[in-house]
């Protein structure tokens, strides 16, 4: 079940992000998430919209999808939940509510980079982020006509 992020979902999309950053994203320094996590709260709280998918026997929230506007600011699914459609689910939600979706990720996140291949997304173009001086590439995805 998707549906939008409460108050009380807080600690556990948090939680979410924080493992599925350190897994993805080895080649960026672990001290840096850390000193992310209170900027990217206050981002999920006061900039962007966010939906979870909580998963639909338990009901704990397994994977989470923010966007500000039609731009995905973040996608994480917990990693042993990864390779189940959950991913998708979040994407097709969004894609229903923006014919036109853009986001930046990690070059060197071979996975993602792949999976948004898989789900149409392009490259436009390829940029330094000025946080981390890592390699991302912006990509698009635009309805099929």
């Amino acid at each position: 079940m998707i549906r939008i992020l409460e108050p009380q979902d807080m600690d556990a999309v948090l939680d979410i992000w924080m493992q599925g950053s350190l897994q993805a994203h080895g080649f960026i320094e672990k001290s840096y998430w850390k000193r992310q996590k209170e900027r990217f709260r206050e981002t999920l709280l006061s900039h962007s919209i966010t939906a979870v998918y909580c998963d639909p026997q338990t009901d704990r929230i397994i994977g989470f999808m923010s966007l500000v506007e039609n731009f995905i600011t973040a996608l994480y699914v917990v990693p042993e939940e990864q390779g189940r459609g959950i991913g998708h689910h979040l994407l097709r939600r969004a894609k229903y509510l923006y014919p036109i979706l853009e986001l930046t990720v990690y070059t060197e996140n071979k996975s993602a980079l792949s999976f948004y291949i898989n789900e149409g997304f392009q490259i436009i173009r390829y940029q330094t982020d000025q946080a981390t001086g890592h390699e991302e590439a912006l990509m698009i995805h635009r309805p099929v006509r």
